[in-house]
């Protein structure tokens, strides 16, 4: 027997232990109750190669659930495409990684719908299905899983969140007990009729190449040009190739926390085999946004009542670049990001200002940049959904007396 110095400290123990639900049914011999069916809700993610992609939950268990309706709740394990082969290597090798270590594109914390649980939930039939269109750099950011999104690449799309890390020395989870929360799906029945699940799975992907468009016909051989005749138009004016010609490219991907951080670097290059002589300025250039609404907003300083200076005549030498980075909160309005998302910046530049005052041959040119400048926006003093999720197909609600009109509804049918 213990001494009795030890009796305060067993006997909590001991208590514990007699109330302890597992150990009162193994003494009374009761069976252990059954597990919860899976509520059979699927998970579908439809790539695009161009314009968004699109994620779609749809219901096809037993029983109606209540499931968090968010895109923002996606996240990718993604295998980037292997890059091609080199002189010295004999082909690509695949990418090998341990067993759940492959990496992985998630939403940082500012874009996680962590404090929007109850306006974000939606109750789906069987049957019922809830859509929504995303863009992949909503999750990836700007790094190099998001360059890797390429024909080639291996996703295994999830939904919600992982399932906690378990110790090598714990044992195996309990079927019948529940995954511990947050739940992103829940039975609507008291009691539970499915199990709660803390994320869902998708089939693989792999991205692979758009059909290629049918190859032209041939062009028909020449023919011997016409004489000459009486009131006849003129030929083109011929063109030179080997002149100077710019190329203008901006940085493809951004990732800022707020607009103050939003930077683009923009970078000019002479293609042609002769030099350029150029007026350059940061006014010369001027930006298209598309908001993630689909709406468009023009920014620019407007340079047109500038005159050309002299010193500000700079020469680029075939090949040569010029770069400049432009902080696009002094081109845009505040409202052009006011809410967090995913953004597309064209790029346009305007060389109007000739050098004719000071008898310079100028380049006078207007090109836009090639391809354009996807931007994740994390923060932003609007939300990131202003209209609550509905159902494929259901008509959207009017809104409220004295409230802002919804966005553009984030499901279609």
């Amino acid at each position: 027997m213990p001494p009795l110095k030890h009796l305060p400290w067993l006997l909590p123990l001991a208590a514990l232990g007699a109330a302890s639900p597992s150990s009162a049914r193994a003494d009374a011999g009761e069976p252990a109750p059954a597990p919860l069916p899976e509520a059979g809700v699927q998970l579908s993610v439809d790539p695009s190669a161009e314009g968004p992609w699109r994620m779609e939950l749809l219901n096809n268990g037993p029983a109606p659930v209540r499931i968090l309706a968010d895109a923002r709740l996606l996240w990718f394990e993604v295998i980037t495409a292997p890059e091609p082969s080199s002189a010295a290597r004999k082909g690509a090798r695949a990418q090998a990684f341990p067993r759940g270590k492959i990496p992985v594109c998630r939403p940082p914390a500012e874009l996680r719908p962590e404090g929007e649980f109850e306006r974000r939930a939606i109750l789906l039939r069987p049957g019922e299905r809830y859509s929504e269109p995303f863009d992949p750099m909503l999750l990836c950011g700007a790094s190099k899983l998001m360059a890797g999104l390429k024909p080639g690449a291996v996703i295994y799309p999830h939904y919600g969140y992982p399932d906690p890390p378990r110790k090598p020395w714990q044992k195996q989870p309990d079927l019948a007990a529940l995954p511990p929360a947050p739940h992103v799906l829940d039975s609507v029945s008291e009691p539970r009729a499915i199990r709660p699940a803390r994320g869902l799975e998708g089939g693989v992907l792999v991205l692979s190449r758009p059909p290629e468009a049918p190859a032209p016909a041939p062009a028909p051989a020449p023919s011997a040009p016409p004489a000459p005749t009486e009131g006849a138009p003129e030929p083109p004016p011929v063109v030179d190739e080997r002149g100077p010609r710019l190329q203008v490219s901006a940085t493809p991907l951004v990732d800022a926390h707020d607009r103050s951080g939003i930077t683009v670097t923009v970078t000019l290059k002479n293609e042609g085999h002769r030099p350029a002589l150029l007026h350059f300025r940061t006014d010369n250039l001027n930006f298209l946004v598309q908001t993630p609404e689909g709406t468009t907003v023009r920014c620019n300083q407007g340079d047109r009542g500038r005159s050309p200076v002299r010193d500000f005549f700079e020469t680029l030498r075939p090949g040569g670049r010029r770069s400049t980075t432009i902080r696009l909160q002094e081109f845009c309005p505040f409202e052009a990001f006011d809410r967090p998302g995913v953004y597309r910046i064209q790029t346009r530049l305007d060389l109007h200002q000739s050098g004719d005052a000071y008898r310079l041959p100028a380049l006078v040119s207007r090109e836009n940049a090639e391809g354009v400048t996807r931007l994740r926006l994390r923060t932003g003093p609007r939300p990131y959904h202003w209209a609550p999720p509905r159902l494929v197909g259901a008509a959207p609600s009017p809104p409220a007396a004295g409230t802002e009109p919804p966005e553009e509804p984030s499901t279609s049918p």
